[in-house]
């Protein structure tokens, strides 16, 4: 390996070459009292010939987000992109290196390590919701520069029913995938695609060891791209697969989701306000709408302490902060997807961002 390209070379490059804005100093800005409509009002006057740019964290294409705002603020323009966070990240740190400014208003991604990184370098802007003091104090910065709008798990496992193959029991723990009748019908995101994934298969591993992959691994498992193909795949009746624990129910009535009772990840989606947006006042609004009642009921993963279904620091199986400090450590997180790519290869097949809506 060439010495300039090591990981912690690297590192060093790029933190030189990232231009810093005055770092933000430590102050309270103040909790929203303006009501949303008020807010509106102000975006509205703001927005006229603007769009606002927003980096959202996913790989399954979809403009719910974007439609949905836009039904309940007529008049604001919106550019809702979709893309996984490593690349969102990427491409506003590359744009950040070049010009100064980032290349968009608001980001909600995965990529927990980022927003600590980005208010050191100041390029947030300190924004408290209105209801601030709702929010878990775990997934919110005191400053208000960055918090967490939903939480979203990896690890649950999700079947079709209609697929099952006859007098088997549904797994509860991740050794039971390692059952003879589940040979063929398994079907898993590549752990070295995604950092969630990553970590999900890291936490397994930390309890069984690297026997449990190696067998999971002569299981014949169809590896893909991306966390909702899985879900597609066995929902697909011509598809052989019945069982996966990398991905999410689909809504049919034959796809079923049970929690397992073995370690699985969760973390909370977080979002902020870059400061060189030249749409403050609707950069607030859209973050308001997030936190909002409506947005965060409907979510069904609030991040809110009144609106949550259940406290999610009090689960047994889960620990939401554990991703975070996982993924400030990159050390750790590139060796194990390099130990993933080692034995599984590098990621085939096409990612389902590549296909248009």
């Amino acid at each position: 390996m060439q010495f300039w390209k090591t990981p912690a070379v690297l590192a060093c490059v790029l933190s030189l070459a990232l231009p810093t804005l005055a770092a933000p100093k430590a102050r309270d800005t103040g909790v929203e009292t303006r009501s949303i409509d008020e807010i509106y009002s102000a975006a509205l006057a703001e927005s006229k010939g603007k769009t606002l740019q927003v980096a959202w964290g996913g790989d399954e294409k979809s403009n719910a987000t974007a439609l949905a705002f836009m039904q309940a603020f007529p008049g604001i323009a919106i550019n809702l992109t979709v893309d996984v966070s490593k690349y969102h990240d990427s491409h506003t740190d590359r744009a950040f290196i070049e010009t100064g400014k980032d290349i968009y208003d608001i980001a909600f991604l995965q990529t927990l390590h980022d927003f600590p990184r980005w208010k050191e370098q100041g390029r947030l802007m300190s924004y408290k919701a209105k209801p601030w003091e709702s929010i878990y104090n775990e997934v919110k910065d005191s400053e208000g520069y960055y918090y967490a709008g939903f939480f979203i798990s990896f690890g649950n496992i999700v079947f079709n029913s209609d697929k099952r193959p006859l007098n088997t029991t549904i797994p509860t723990t991740y050794t039971d995938f390692l059952l003879p009748a589940w040979k063929d019908k398994i079907v898993l995101t590549y752990p070295n695609d995604d950092d969630a994934i990553a970590y999900l298969f890291a936490l397994i591993i930390e309890k069984y060891g690297w026997g449990w992959f190696t067998s999971l691994m002569a299981q014949n498992v169809t590896w893909v791209r991306g966390s909702t193909t899985p879900g597609t795949m066995l929902a697909n009746p011509a598809s052989p697969v019945s069982i996966t624990f990398c991905s999410f129910g689909t809504g049919e009535e034959n796809i079923h989701t049970v929690e397992p009772a073995d370690r699985y990840m969760s973390w909370a989606q977080t979002g902020a306000i870059f400061a060189s947006t030249e749409m403050p006042e609707t950069a607030k609004l859209f973050v308001s709408w997030i936190m909002s009642d409506e947005y965060q009921t409907a979510s069904g993963s609030s991040t809110r302490r009144e609106l949550a279904a259940e406290d999610p620091f009090s689960k047994q199986w889960t620990e939401p902060l554990g991703f975070a400090k996982w993924m400030g450590n990159r050390q750790d997180v590139e060796w194990y997807k390099l130990q993933f790519e080692s034995l599984l290869g590098t990621a085939q097949g096409e990612s389902p961002l590549e296909d248009d809506l």
